[in-house]
């Protein structure tokens, strides 16, 4: 997404009171948040560390944004023409032998996260659980029919059916059809190639077709990939729909002892902890314990040992390390933004303060150089 586009759909969602900014939250930096997370699949974790947010607030945003650009689509999307497509209108290889066809139908797989007890109906071919989805697609790849829901098992022309029999489903206009591969059999509206021939474009790579009926197949298949593309365009701009949905599975351990039980618990860090970690450090390295960028062994334990001893926690070498990486990493970020103009630090508050304005367009050109949407 260009930042032209970025900037536009931000405007778009205002004017049209979808989004609006909150006292600490932008409407910018909230449609930030929400493109990043489905073109990267990047975790509500990952983006509040970047953004200096609460997963909470990552989460809540996130849901809102969702919400109101669902909404849209009673701004942006119309519904398409009955006439001939200028992508067939203006080739001699499909006019007008198929000048009635407005668009194409596929399925494709996506991602889902379904409760354990009916995950076998949604485990296909494809590796975990997936949904069957159902989409339509103009020549110019818009999609102007889209049926999720169905689980990865289900036949494509059982999903077909069940668009053409809702009241608000796919419709195929009168003298009007779409192309479809042979799974979907043949309904009307659908026009499916020829089968027990060639169909595919890389079986006619080496040899051109041979008769009527293949010839058909080759020009069907030449217009029907179509849709296999913007599936293709769809996924490579949005990772999150082709990659491991957002959950989380509980593996339960029996007969481990309780020292592996809480081994394998996250660490929390308070404010205490992280003041004596770095006493300690500090202290070390007066003593000449860090000979280089990293800290002797004997300087972790040492901290190890004091952070359990005082806070009554059970704390490992890995805590510390981990941690101290992520108090590096905030440290640099600090010293960066601390260089920059409108910026200031109160050492009254102990942290950085800055200007609403200069907060939200510092936050929108550091994302739309560093971070691309596609």
């Amino acid at each position: 997404m260009a930042p032209n586009t970025f900037l536009e759909l931000c405007k778009v969602l205002g004017a049209s009171n979808l989004l609006r900014s909150t006292v600490n939250v932008s409407v910018r930096e909230q449609v930030l948040v929400f493109c990043h997370i489905i073109g990267h699949n990047v975790r509500f974790r990952v983006i509040g560390g970047r953004f200096h947010r609460s997963i909470d607030t990552v989460h809540r945003y996130f849901k809102i944004v969702l919400q109101a650009i669902l909404k849209l689509y009673k701004h942006v999307v119309k519904e398409s023409s009955n006439s001939t497509p200028p992508e067939i209108s203006s080739s001699r290889r499909f006019y007008p032998y198929f000048k009635d066809c407005i668009g194409a139908i596929d399925g494709t797989h996506v991602r889902a996260s379904v409760p354990l007890e009916i995950q076998g109906r949604f485990r296909g071919r494809k590796d975990g659980t997936t949904q069957n989805v159902l989409a339509a697609v103009t020549f110019d790849l818009r999609f102007s029919y889209v049926l999720a829901g169905w689980e990865g098992t289900a036949h494509d022309s059982r999903i077909l059916s069940d668009a053409l029999s809702k009241p608000d489903g796919l419709n195929v206009p009168r003298g009007k059809y779409y192309l479809a591969d042979a799974g979907y059999g043949i309904q009307n509206g659908i026009l499916s190639p020829y089968r027990g021939v060639r169909y595919h474009l890389k079986e006619f790579s080496d040899h051109p077709p041979e008769n009527e009926k293949e010839l058909f197949n080759l020009r069907h298949s030449s217009l029907r990939t179509t849709v296999e593309r913007a599936f293709g365009v769809l996924k490579k701009r949005f990772r999150v729909l082709d990659s491991e949905p957002f959950c989380c599975y509980v593996v339960i351990m029996m007969g481990k002892s309780k020292a592996n039980d809480e081994k394998i618990k996250q660490f929390r860090w308070s404010k205490p902890m992280e003041r004596v970690l770095l006493e300690i450090l500090a202290d070390e390295a007066s003593k000449g314990n860090k000979p280089s960028s990293a800290f002797k062994p004997s300087s972790i334990a040492r901290v190890v040992d004091a952070i359990s001893e005082r806070f009554g926690v059970h704390c490992q070498p890995e805590h510390v390390e981990n941690h101290l990486k992520t108090m590096k990493s905030n440290w640099k970020t600090i010293q960066m933004i601390r260089g920059k103009s409108g910026f200031n630090w109160d050492d009254n508050l102990k942290m950085i303060i800055a200007g609403k304005k200069e907060y939200d367009e510092y936050v929108t050109v550091i994302f739309l150089c560093n971070f691309s949407f596609v």
